[in-house]
């Protein structure tokens, strides 16, 4: 059963839209960063920070720049944040990481990234898909957490706007599209360092982009997406070896480009858009068995 829970209108000064906004685990909590703003136009630097275990949200510093379309990964009582479109929608390379309350800049990205996604194996961060100026990705930018360098990795098939996770040293990459709303992907694939190609895995039940990833309980979860006319409430599971996608309880919200984080038993849904530029302050969890 998916339990809704209060977000204290927190969410309400942000639209999602299209993965406008990123989240990470931080610690004990789940980081909200950036996002378009809610009524007007652009972005903004904001940063909030949910805590479950008290069901409250507080502020956190403002990132260094407004940014929407960030790549977001957490990692311990780190949270990790890459690329993404600035305040002029340009895409950019800057990175940065959250830790002990503050914000720190990393190398930059050895190339600009937008709408993609971010996963961590061992101490690699892996910035997946997405858009590299007015093409799509075709590689994977790594950057080594000890060495502070950069290198690159075959990468998924090319899209943006997809959902990407890490899961017993493998990184899953579900859905997206193909450069555009209407061009939506049911494609799911995943890669292992040292691989020299992505594997293809069976698809999720509707092509979406904007669909959410996380890796829960030894699985890969996926949650909402939308094609061009329309949001999803769809929960799946993927266990590993499986030859197919269950069904979970659905959203009570559909929405696309909304977070999903683990945390122990539960994964936690966060925000997300509904239709356009549709703000949902939606904010639920589902406890896995």
């Amino acid at each position: 059963m998916i339990r809704a829970l209060a977000l204290g209108g927190v969410l309400a000064t942000l639209v999602s839209g299209s993965a406008g906004w990123q989240r990470a685990a931080y610690g004990s909590g789940i980081v909200i960063v950036g996002g378009y703003v809610a009524g007007g136009i652009g972005n903004t630097a904001r940063a909030d920070l949910y805590l479950p275990a008290k069901n409250r949200w507080r502020r956190l510093p403002d990132y260094p720049r407004a940014i929407d379309h960030a790549a977001a990964v957490g990692a311990g009582r780190r949270a990790y944040f890459a690329g993404g479109f600035d305040k002029r929608g340009s895409q950019v390379k800057s990175v940065y990481v959250l830790e002990s309350g503050r914000w720190r800049r990393l190398p930059d990205l050895p190339a600009v990234r937008a709408a993609c996604g971010a996963a961590i194996i061992g101490t690699k961060l892996y910035v997946v898909g997405g858009f590299d100026a007015e093409k799509l990705a075709r590689q994977m930018v790594v950057f080594d957490l000890r060495t502070r360098r950069w290198s690159t990795a075959p990468g998924p098939t090319p899209r943006d706007h997809l959902g990407v996770t890490a899961v017993g040293g493998r990184i899953y990459a579900a859905g997206g599209e193909k450069g555009e709303p209407g061009k939506e992907l049911a494609l799911v694939e995943s890669w292992a360092p040292g691989e020299t190609r992505w594997t293809k895995l069976p698809p999720i039940s509707q092509r979406r982009g904007g669909v959410a990833l996380a890796a829960a309980r030894g699985a890969v979860v996926a949650a909402g997406g939308t094609n061009i006319t329309r949001p999803y409430a769809t929960v799946q599971r993927l266990a590993p070896g499986a030859s197919s996608w269950t069904f979970l309880p659905s959203l009570r919200t559909a929405r696309h480009s909304l977070g999903l984080v683990p945390f122990g038993r539960r994964v936690y849904a966060v925000g997300g858009g509904q239709y356009a530029l549709s703000v949902s302050a939606a904010n639920e969890y589902l406890t896995l068995p």
